[in-house]
């Protein structure tokens, strides 16, 4: 069995596919080591939680100054998100009490 190459708490950024955005703001912490070199990683900026694999795993210099403006833009464009949802979960609410009535 390997030792794990990132230890819980360590800081990391994901290594994703081409079509996902990789943001500085997009820092994740290892929160639990799973099997089969997998861990759980949680976003730092809003809490969001992943299971990834190490290889989609990128460790964080520990004396890189955190991207705190893009981590504010981050979480706007998620209030931004959640705001049209709830708008479009409330006027789905509302046509379906029209067609009850």
């Amino acid at each position: 069995m390997q030792p794990e190459k990132f230890l819980v708490g360590r800081r990391v950024r994901l290594r994703l596919a081409r079509y996902v955005t990789d943001s500085r703001a997009d820092v994740y912490e290892v929160s639990r080591i799973l099997p089969s070199q997998e861990y759980r990683v949680k976003r730092v900026s809003d809490g969001q939680e992943r299971a990834v694999s190490e290889d989609q795993l990128i460790g964080i210099d520990p004396q890189e100054p955190p991207a705190r403006p893009e981590i504010g833009a981050q979480q706007e464009q998620q209030r931004i998100r959640n705001a049209r949802a709830s708008a479009r979960s409330q006027a789905l609410a509302r046509r379906h009490e029209r067609r009850v009535q």
